[in-house]
């Protein structure tokens, strides 16, 4: 988890310095960010910090990933359905996980992941809405790709850095029912490819695609 939350925060520092201007390198630098903060959540809970406040702090962080998954592929895919929606969603949620009380009822370290239990509501919640915008972002990427719409580098790239940590999650739950619990965890240490992929593929790719566009236009 350590060691997570040490590259995430040099991939963000980097994207930071290197790839921060405009929304997009914006956005990337938050989602890297937000990864980060939730890896720290992780290390806090297992040295025995607070365990519900570090579940809701690292539970907000990750709130926010699907909505700024979503907002890059509708940049990318020139597609802005859903994502006012999508803005609108994390920030309830978000509100709702800081001032409710009794949705965290444990958080427990195995040492490889962190299992949280919570209450069945927002269990489902959550669920729904993590999926829901996962899938959007998704069929986003299909269909441009499909379409052959936008840059297919560029959309190829994206493409793996979501599969990079839904497919082993996926397979592992299936797999092994017992860590189902832990899936926000494990979706977040898989998703470490993800920010490799961002910092080192996907940012530099769009930059060359909006540079592209500027010297045509001229």
């Amino acid at each position: 988890m350590l060691a997570t939350f040490l590259v995430e925060t040099v991939a963000c520092i980097y994207a930071l310095i290197r790839w921060g201007e405009g929304l997009f390198g914006g956005l990337a630098v938050f989602l890297l960010l937000s990864l980060g903060i939730f890896q720290w959540s992780e290390y806090i809970i297992c040295k025995g910090g607070d365990p519900f406040l570090w579940a809701k702090i690292g539970h907000v962080a990750i709130t926010w990933l699907p909505v700024i998954g979503l907002q890059l592929v509708s940049m990318a895919t020139y597609r802005t359905r859903f994502v006012r929606l999508a803005w609108g969603c994390g920030a309830f949620l978000s509100f709702g996980i800081i001032v409710s009380q009794g949705i965290f009822v444990a958080a427990v370290c195995t040492g490889r992941y962190v299992i949280f239990e919570t209450q069945s509501f927002f269990d489902w919640t959550y669920g729904v809405y993590y999926l829901s915008l996962l899938c959007i972002a998704l069929g986003m990427l299909f269909a441009a790709l499909w379409q052959k719409k936008g840059d297919r580098t560029l959309l190829q790239w994206m493409m793996f850095g979501y599969l990079s940590f839904l497919v082993p999650t996926c397979t592992l739950s299936l797999l092994a029912m017992h860590v189902r619990g832990g899936v926000p965890s494990i979706m977040c240490g898989f998703a470490l490819v993800m920010a490799l992929t961002v910092v080192v593929c996907i940012l530099p790719r769009y930059k060359a695609v909006i540079s592209r566009q500027r010297k045509s236009k001229r």
